[in-house]
């Protein structure tokens, strides 16, 4: 089985900031903003056919979310809506991916917006975002009950950061290692999700609002800028040895996003 990197672009005139996540051979982009509105539009993309195809709409319209799969529904939480006025949304929904039905499941208790949402072994794990306009440093996790429904765990946890919290990338390498990344510093951290306990990665990343994939126990920051220069080269840390190398790129790379594959 091979491991592919794909990269992805933004793209104007399409969704802007959508949530997008990969699912077998779908792909789902749920709400966003389209004609300068908040839409409550669900598109799933089949790779096999390349179709786009309309599910079941929102509950409410709602953009700059976040979202995760974990065990065939897709969570959304956090973002804003609009009543009259922008509003920070505390409803976290989820989305039935066979039955393709929607749901009210819970609550938020520190409504975000752009945060990282990740998923597993029954356990949602929210980490930065921002409130009332300003980024946060840190993270909170949620239980899935048996039913579907969300509970809080009462867990919350301050995230390591040199200086003022900025935007954050957060991906699983294991279902024990969460990496975190933060944008505006190059800082790494390591979450081990057994004890909740955060290890610095002594090796700071020089580029910044890169991509951050990880797999294999090797990090990847994949484009960006250094110095306010696009850069045409990412980097491979390894986690163990902590030594890392240049990753040489198709192109300068600014602004996209980055999905790992197994094939």
């Amino acid at each position: 089985m091979k491991s592919v990197l794909i990269l992805r672009g933004w793209m104007p005139g399409c969704l802007s900031l959508p949530s997008v996540w990969p699912w077998v051979s779908i792909f789902f982009a749920v709400g966003g903003i389209v004609n300068n509105s908040l839409s409550k539009t669900l598109w799933k993309f089949c790779c096999k056919d390349k179709v786009w195809t309309k599910g079941a709409c929102l509950i409410e319209a709602r953009a700059r979310h976040s979202s995760v799969i974990v065990n065939g529904v897709l969570y959304i939480s956090g973002g804003v809506k609009m009543d009259q006025s922008v509003i920070p949304m505390t409803e976290i929904h989820a989305y039935d991916i066979k039955t393709n039905t929607w749901k009210h499941v819970g609550e938020n208790n520190t409504p975000k917006l752009q945060s990282t949402l990740l998923g597993f072994d029954g356990t949602l794990y929210e980490l930065g975002g921002k409130m009332e306009g300003a980024y946060t440093s840190t993270m909170e996790t949620y239980k899935i009950s048996n039913n579907g429904l969300i509970m809080g765990s009462g867990e919350h946890y301050v995230l390591p950061c040199n200086g003022d919290p900025g935007p954050l990338r957060a991906v699983l390498d294991d279902k024990e290692l969460i990496i975190i990344l933060w944008e505006h510093t190059g800082q790494l951290f390591s979450l081990n999700t057994n004890g909740r306990r955060f290890y610095p990665i002594e090796h700071t990343m020089t580029q910044v609002s890169g991509c951050l994939i990880s797999f294999n126990h090797k990090a990847y920051i994949v484009g960006g800028h250094e110095n306010g220069v696009a850069c045409r080269e990412g980097q491979v840390l390894d986690l163990t040895t902590l030594t890392s190398q240049t990753l040489p790129l198709p192109s300068e790379l600014i602004v996209h996003r980055c999905v790992h594959v197994k094939m």
